[in-house]
């Protein structure tokens, strides 16, 4: 056999090797292929050239396929999706009571409203003694939220009920929904928070007054 044929042979096999290889072991057959390059130095340039091509034709396609599956494919829209930050301000007039602290609960899960750890952002503060009090939310990720508010007279971290499960200390929720006998759906008191700061009047109140 000819140094020609031989050269044909093994171009054949580090061929073969290649394309059996991509996609799925495509870095390893990169590598797998300089070996033999350097292997079998006396390959034409051109040819090694032609190969280096090939194989990088293939990372192309590959990194594309998989670019596409997570650019293109639909897992479904999440509430929240951050573009940015901004700082979320909440004010209080004429409140019932000028005890306590007045605290402010964001979720942004529908599946985890109102529950005990399922909230995104919280903060709280003090009843002014002229019964206002403003609660001040910083870099809040930008997206859609549903809050909850309420007075707490006692500072417990909790909106105190009755025997019968009713609340004891004023309360109420972002787009200033009023709830008496049932908890609000998440949607019904969601908004959308895109400003980099943004205040909203709000209000609270006791069970008797929803």
């Amino acid at each position: 056999m000819n140094k020609f044929s031989n050269n044909a042979l093994k171009r054949k096999q580090i061929f073969k090797k290649i394309v059996l290889s991509c996609p799925f072991d495509l870095f390893n057959a990169e590598q797998a292929a300089f070996n033999d390059f350097v292997a079998h130095s006396n390959l034409e340039f051109g040819y090694i050239a032609g190969l280096q091509l090939i194989i990088s034709m293939y990372l192309l396609f590959f990194s594309f396929k998989i670019a596409s599956y997570f650019l293109l494919s639909d897992p479904g829209k999440p509430v929240n999706e951050v573009f940015g930050f901004g700082d979320l301000v909440y004010t209080f007039s004429n409140l019932p009571s000028t005890k306590g602290l007045l605290r402010v609960v964001l979720y942004n899960d529908d599946k985890q409203f109102l529950s005990e750890n399922g909230w995104a952002r919280a903060d709280s503060a003090y009843i002014r003694p002229d019964g206002t009090a403003e609660v001040r939310l910083k870099q809040v990720a930008f997206g859609e939220y549903a809050a909850a508010l309420y007075l707490d007279e006692n500072q417990n971290g909790v909106i105190d009920r009755n025997v019968v499960g009713l609340p004891t200390e004023a309360y109420g929720f972002s787009n200033n929904v009023r709830a008496k006998w049932s908890v609000p759906s998440f949607r019904k008191v969601l908004f959308t928070f895109n400003q980099a700061a943004e205040t909203v009047p709000s209000r609270v109140a006791y069970w008797s007054k929803q």
